[in-house]
């Protein structure tokens, strides 16, 4: 009975193995009339489904149904108490694994949403960012443009001037070589 005890409370810290113990130890004939506790199983099948999802109803009517069977001596009654209490602690841990699950996913849900959150935020920048970038691109060519444009004004008008010198000195070379032409007449 001692072996049962300790195969049974080493387990609960993890489930995945408790459900084999269990098996292995329904298995085992319970006493020295031959029956086990799978021929107690039969009693609720139905319930035997709800309780791999942890149905703590299931789980009551699978023990009281147990108990009721009737030819239960002190030493099956004893195994079935050690079974309740292994399936109380692996529906605890079911509870506890089930909890911290939906804490990680709401967590999971959460930081998912955040990160959303931040894309669209930074999409907006990145948008924002590049429309003003197009408008100082289009000023830029605008001040290029019209810089290129005054240029050419500029040279225009120098050239203007060159021209209009160029003309006053030829002009006055012209009238002074007329007069000279005239005074050596």
């Amino acid at each position: 009975m001692k072996s049962d005890i300790r195969t049974i409370r080493c387990s609960p810290s993890d489930p995945s193995k408790i459900g084999n113990e269990l098996n292995v130890e329904l298995s085992k004939p319970a006493n020295s009339h031959g029956r086990s506790i799978s021929d107690f199983e039969s009693v609720d099948a139905t319930n035997e489904g709800r309780l791999m999802y942890g149905n703590a109803t299931s789980f009551e009517n699978l023990k009281t149904s147990a108990r009721h069977v009737d030819g239960i001596d002190g030493e099956d009654d004893s195994t079935i108490r050690i079974l309740e209490q292994a399936l109380e602690e692996e529906q605890a841990a079911w509870v506890a694994l089930c909890s911290e699950l939906e804490q990680e996913r709401i967590a999971a849900a959460t930081t998912a949403d955040e990160a959303m959150a931040m894309i669209s935020r930074l999409q907006e920048e990145k948008a924002s960012i590049e429309m003003e970038s197009c408008q100082y691109q289009r000023i830029l060519e605008e001040k290029s443009t019209y810089d290129a444009e005054e240029m050419d004004i500029g040279i225009d008008c120098e050239r203007n001037k060159c021209f209009v010198k160029l003309q006053r000195a030829i002009m006055f070379l012209f009238y002074s070589s007329i007069k000279c032409l005239i005074c050596r007449n």
